[in-house]
C-alpha cells in the first residue's frame, strides 16, 4: 500500500506516539501496510531573519528520523499550473542512518512521502498539479 494522505486519528495519536493533541485536525502522508508516515512542514521565522528550511519527521524502519532540508526556489503562489516545489537538498538527518545502504533507503523513502504529502498532507488541495523535483 502506498503513503496516502489523511487527518491524524486519536488513535493515531495513542499508537504511534505523536506530539499532537487529540481532536485537532493535523495532517499527514501515512503507510498504514508498513507502519511508516511523514509529517513536517516549512519553518521560518521571517522577524529573525531565519533561514527557510522544510523540518520533516520520517517513521521508516522502526526509527523516527527528522529530516532538514533546503527547499531552494519557493513559490510566490501556489495557483500557478503546475506549481514548481523544489527540494534542494538534505540539511541534515538525525539519527544519522547506520550505514550508506540505509541511508539511501530512508532517502529514497522520503522522495517517495514528499512526492504526496505535497505542501502539507491537506489532500493537496491547494497545488492538486505541482512538479516536485528533487536535488538530493
Amino acid at each position: 500500500m502506498p503513503f496516502i494522505n489523511e487527518t491524524v486519528s486519536d488513535a493515531d495519536i495513542d499508537h504511534y506516539g505523536l506530539p499532537f493533541k487529540k481532536g485537532l485536525l493535523r495532517y499527514w502522508t501515512h503507510d498504514r501496510e508498513t507502519q511508516r508516515y511523514l509529517w513536517g512542514g516549512m519553518h521560518e521565522n521571517p522577524a529573525y531573519d531565519d533561514i527557510r528550511e522544510g523540518r520533516f519527521h520520517l517513521f521508516t524502519h522502526g526509527i523516527l528520523y527528522v529530516i532538514t532540508i533546503d527547499p531552494g526556489e519557493v513559490p510566490t503562489t501556489y495557483k500557478i499550473k503546475p506549481c514548481r516545489l523544489e527540494w534542494k537538498e538534505i540539511l541534515g538527518i538525525r539519527p544519522e542512518p547506520a550505514n550508506a545502504e540505509l541511508r539511501r533507503q530512508v532517502l529514497a523513502e522520503l522522495k517517495e512521502a514528499l512526492l504526496v504529502y505535497g505542501i502539507d498532507g491537506m489532500e493537496n488541495k491547494y497545488t492538486p498539479d505541482r512538479l516536485i523535483l528533487f536535488g538530493f
